[in-house]
């Protein structure tokens, strides 16, 4: 049975979860299996096993389950978190790579925007001192044709 959905429906409560979540949002329930015959995880409603094609039956999942006993069932569940640890570790640096590039370009953006204020207020400076030279210029001649 192939889900086109962008995410699956928890069995228990109906929550719309995302395509890789392993836990329901709202219940918390397992939202995956691992397939007896390669260990592959799959989706909870899965009839068949995603990489090797093994009939998943529930009662043989069940069968395994109650087989590992609580100390197996807790490894396999430590294992998971170090592996969606591992997972949101990378997502998190990714994440921050992301937004340390994004502040490098604002910051470049910023530096050229500073660079490019002071070469107008350079360029302004340069032109109010002319006009005063030139406005000094007159003043000074037409006090000297007056004067003489």
């Amino acid at each position: 049975m192939t889900n086109d959905n962008p995410g699956h429906v928890c069995p228990y409560c109906e929550t719309l979860n995302d395509q890789d979540a392993g836990f329901c949002r709202k219940c918390g329930v397992a939202l995956t299996r691992r397939c007896p015959h390669c260990d592959a995880v799959n989706w909870i409603d899965d009839e068949h096993c995603v990489q090797c094609g093994a009939t998943l039956d529930i009662l043989e999942w069940i069968i395994r389950r109650d087989n590992l006993g609580v100390a197996g069932r807790l490894n396999e569940q430590m294992d998971e978190a170090e592996q969606i640890k591992a997972i949101e570790t990378a997502a998190s640096q990714a994440r921050m790579e992301r937004m340390l590039a994004e502040e490098r370009e604002m910051r470049e953006a910023l530096r050229q925007r500073l660079i490019e204020q002071r070469a107008q207020e350079k360029k302004m400076l340069t032109i109010v001192l002319s006009v005063t030279g030139v406005v000094l210029f007159i003043i000074l001649i037409v006090a000297l044709i007056t004067g003489l």
